[in-house]
């Protein structure tokens, strides 16, 4: 479980590491780039002398096109991850390391590392490590005056959950806290949903995520819910938020 939800942090963070490179970082005859992590504490990894081009779990993509998939090794120290005191840092850390292994492997293979660099200077200068949650757009009312979106900071031990409001014509932003939960991966695992969802028996399983139900009442007020158990409005008459 502890492995499952690091490893997701370190999926979210390396997603948003190529999201910041908006699509400029690109490797020799390479579409997909498969990056493995491991614990630094209890585990080494050689990295084995090339063979046109290929190692056991470091290469470029190769050809025809079906097999244009490079792998990349990630190593991190667990025991350090979990000396950090707050998930922003940890989330820090692992862009850290993604990022050294990136570079590690453009020396290796000769790849240029100028949208690398730019996208992790990005990254860097972040303060707030609150995402977009899950499959959640940015949602503007009829009357275009305000923008909702969930945003989700993800956790260790819990997922913050927040709502923001930006107003379109002041282009100013509030944050309204919304809840914590346990990370999704957390809920997926304990509650078997991988096999849930393979015999098509989902009904009645834990959400795992905010469900946008949208603008009503004339767009003056947004609604979400987390499964059927949470249901959630937020006013724009009043500026509050409040769970039904």
């Amino acid at each position: 479980m502890e492995s499952s939800i690091i490893g997701n942090l370190f999926s979210n963070v390396t997603n948003l590491l190529f999201y910041k490179m908006q699509g400029q970082f690109k490797l020799e005859n390479t579409v997909r780039l498969n990056i493995s992590f491991y614990d630094s504490d209890s585990m080494s990894v050689e990295i084995k002398e090339k063979t046109n081009g290929r190692t056991n779990n470091f290469m470029l993509g190769a050809y025809p096109s079906f097999a244009r998939i490079g792998y990349n090794i990630c190593s991190m120290s667990r025991s350090y991850f979990h000396s950090l005191p707050t998930d922003g840092e940890r989330l820090s850390y692992a862009a850290e390391c993604i990022y050294k292994s990136l570079m590690n492997f453009c020396i290796e293979f000769k790849q240029d590392t100028s949208e690398l660099e730019k996208g992790y200077e990005e990254i860097k200068s972040m303060t707030d490590w609150y995402l977009p949650n899950r499959g959640g757009k940015k949602s503007a009312n009829k009357q275009e005056t305000h923008k909702i979106w969930i945003q989700r900071l993800f956790g260790y031990q819990k997922d913050k959950i927040r709502l923001a409001v930006q107003d379109l014509v002041t282009n100013q932003t509030q944050y309204f806290f919304v809840a914590e939960k346990d990370p999704w991966i957390k809920i997926y695992i304990e509650n078997n949903l991988a096999e849930a969802y393979r015999k098509g028996n989902s009904e009645g399983t834990p959400a795992i995520r905010f469900d946008i139900l949208g603008w009503k009442k004339k767009g003056t007020v947004f609604q979400f819910n987390w499964g059927e158990e949470e249901f959630y409005e937020f006013s724009l008459n009043t500026m509050e938020l409040v769970r039904k």
